[in-house]
């Protein structure tokens, strides 16, 4: 992957990952509750998310899991920019800011046809150390 697709993930990737659940309430989106799916000693609840097309993605057909206490966990998608790639991009280290939940620790890997994940090596690894929230009248 070159700079400017690997750019182009990362932000994909972040802006998806700080924007969820909330992104998914705006207009156009399709959703789709799915089957709940354990990993790591917990049932997470899957949402399958079509994006609509004005909103720039990795691929428009994702799916997000949600652990027991309403947070991002884990979000699959087919990574268009690499040939197809199947990814998982765990989100890990919540931590608020403003009065609003953050995943701080993203960390992207491969994934198997049956869902699970190879978690070594990671494609990518991002660590976000704060997070400004300010407020929009």
């Amino acid at each position: 992957m070159g700079r400017l697709a690997g750019a182009y993930f990362i932000g994909c990737s972040l802006w998806t990952a700080l924007t969820v659940p909330f992104l998914l309430t705006k207009p156009g989106f399709r959703i789709e509750e799915l089957e709940p799916w354990a990993e790591d000693g917990e049932t997470w609840r899957r949402l399958r998310a079509v994006f609509p097309a004005r909103i720039g993605t990795h691929n428009p057909d994702q799916v997000f899991y949600f652990g027991p206490d309403g947070l991002l966990r884990k979000h699959d998608y087919d990574l268009d920019l690499a040939c197809y790639i199947a990814v998982a991009d765990y989100t890990d280290e919540h931590q608020v800011f403003g009065r609003i939940s953050f995943p701080t620790l993203r960390r992207a890997v491969g994934r198997e046809p049956d869902g699970t994940t190879v978690p070594d090596p990671a494609f990518i690894t991002v660590d976000i150390e704060h997070v400004s929230v300010e407020s929009v009248v």
